[in-house]
């Protein structure tokens, strides 16, 4: 019975690829171990609006090694109506040695790396660096502590007069969690990794994120450059760390994940993205390279014909090759037209109208006038950039074959992850179901002023953080007072100040000699 349901929801899932006919679909593939050990590759075909989990296949008994794995693709892309449908292959970067294979056998496809794990990578990589590894260190040490105690709150109300030892037996622990510089070091590792952060979420996504990526790389580089600290207010030993130097090495990695996850989907989707119309990335020899290289990627050219082809062949032949350049060189001319807003693109409420819908979608509402760029624009804005749909599928395994439920037969697990990912599918042809669309946002549409619209935001919820920490003080000390009155002992003070001078500034963050035991102070 599950098998003939099986076939029914694979019947209704070839009536839902409107989507793929029109805009191309990227396949993503990843591997896992189930409950039984059993090692598993799934493959998922993403599309706008439209994701299909096409089979997880168990490899017992299989190599896992790249010859395998591009097989596993590229039989998948052959076995559809239309190869050339399949815009781009997505797969993890351990795989990397089966790409020229499928390039090779598919030499339409673009194949490059999950750019979630590369983003994923990039801060793994920021965080082997000196000053990260040791803070993290640190507050791994304070993390334990808490957690292995029964009223943690106590921790952060200790001071010379009050200390019952039983809470504050660890002087490492201790000191760390009444040492105001370590949350400016968290504060600092935080600012530093948010750019990072910020561009994984944008790729994390089924949507159509591809042609957001470069953008979003370039923006998380300038916020990484304006991490500064203040003179004087180094929450570190003088000589210890030098933060230009610091945030030097964080840009030069930073720089080194961009050009280690980029493909020439992400550098044509920014050229033909609406969202980015005035900038100028037509002047940058990369992404050029990238548009003319994925222009002959879509206009392939014929299979050469054989020396003793008849007259007929030869002439059909040349006659297609004829057909391909003229395709590609169009391209370049429609480029121009677009660039320059003439004929359609020149009327404002087209531009208005690309803020509120796809930019995949606006490729197939206006570029009827330019049919070569229109191609290249759909395929090219409707592809995601990362691979997490495959991975979803290995989450969606482990619910189905739990503890309770592990001597399924692994074809009846994998029928069930079909069916629970058609009835998904079914949600997408509802009347109220509204597709994915990625909001413009105003630095892009300033061009130049994203940089005021970020800082704007960020005091925002560095605002909104401090509200968050005080309150969260003030609970803190409410709780501890009622454990100390319970106890009958006497209400310890929140903040301890012992300095030498008869005035202190309370707002000061000169906390290093021990003297002023206070709250965590944010560097601005």
């Amino acid at each position: 019975m599950l098998q003939q349901e099986r076939e029914r929801v694979e019947q209704d899932v070839k009536h839902m690829r409107g989507p793929v006919e029109r805009f191309g679909s990227t396949v993503v593939s990843d591997g896992a171990t189930d409950g039984n050990r059993r090692p598993i590759i799934n493959l998922v075909d993403v599309s706008p609006e439209f994701v299909e989990f096409v089979f997880a296949m168990d490899c017992t008994g299989h190599t896992k090694n790249a010859r395998y794995i591009a097989d596993l693709v590229t039989d998948y892309i052959f076995s559809l109506p239309d190869p050339r449908k399949v815009v781009q292959v997505l797969m993890d970067n351990a795989t990397r040695a089966s790409w020229p294979l499928i390039e090779e056998k598919c030499p339409w496809v673009v194949v490059g790396p999950c750019e979630p794990h590369v983003s994923s990578l990039e801060a793994g990589d920021i965080m082997k660096l000196p000053f990260f590894k040791e803070t993290a260190r640190q507050v791994q040490v304070v993390r334990k502590f808490i957690l292995n105690h029964q009223k943690p709150l106590v921790v952060y109300l200790s001071s010379r007069s009050w200390q019952p030892g039983s809470m504050l037996h660890t002087p490492e622990a201790r000191d760390y969690a009444i040492d105001c510089d370590l949350y400016a070091r968290v504060e600092l590792c935080l600012r530093a990794l948010a750019p990072v952060i910020e561009v994984l979420r944008i790729a994390d996504s089924d949507g159509p994120t591809a042609s957001k990526i470069q953008y979003a790389k370039y923006q998380a580089q300038e916020k990484l450059k304006r991490v500064t600290v203040e003179a004087g207010e180094e929450p570190w030993q003088p000589g210890e760390y030098d933060w230009e130097d610091i945030m030097q090495e964080v840009v030069a990695i930073h720089r080194y994940r961009w050009d280690y996850g980029y493909t020439i989907t992400q550098g044509v989707g920014y050229l033909l993205d609406p969202e980015y119309i005035d900038m100028d990335q037509h002047q940058d020899e990369e992404t050029m390279n990238s548009f003319r290289a994925f222009v002959e990627k879509t206009y392939l050219m014929p299979a050469a014909v054989a020396a003793d082809a008849t007259d007929e062949e030869q002439r059909a032949y040349k006659q297609a090759r004829c057909e391909v350049l003229r395709q590609r060189s169009a391209c370049d001319l429609q480029l121009l037209e677009y660039k320059l807003k003439r004929g359609i693109f020149a009327r404002d409420e087209v531009w208005e109208n690309a803020k509120k819908i796809s930019a995949a979608d606006f490729w197939f509402m206006y570029g009827q006038g330019l049919k070569e760029l229109q191609l290249v624009g759909m395929r090219a804005t409707a592809q995601t950039s990362g691979a997490g749909a495959s991975e979803r599928g290995h989450k969606l395994m482990n619910v189905i074959e739990d503890k309770t439920r592990n001597r399924l037969k692994w074809d009846n697990v994998e029928s069930l992850i079909i069916g629970n990912n058609v009835m998904n599918l079914r949600k997408r042809r509802k009347v109220t179901y509204e597709g994915h669309h990625t909001p413009w946002s105003e630095a892009a549409e300033e061009n130049d002023g994203w940089q005021d619209a970020w800082r704007e935001e960020n005091a925002a919820e560095e605002a909104r953080a401090a509200e968050l920490r005080e309150e969260s003080i003030r609970r803190a000390a409410t709780r501890s007072s009622q454990l100390a009155l319970s106890a009958g002992s006497r209400i310890p003070p929140v903040y301890d100040v012992q300095a030498e001078s008869d005035s202190v500034d309370t707002d000061s963050v000169s906390t290093r000699s021990g003297r002023l035991v206070r709250r965590p102070v944010v560097f601005s």
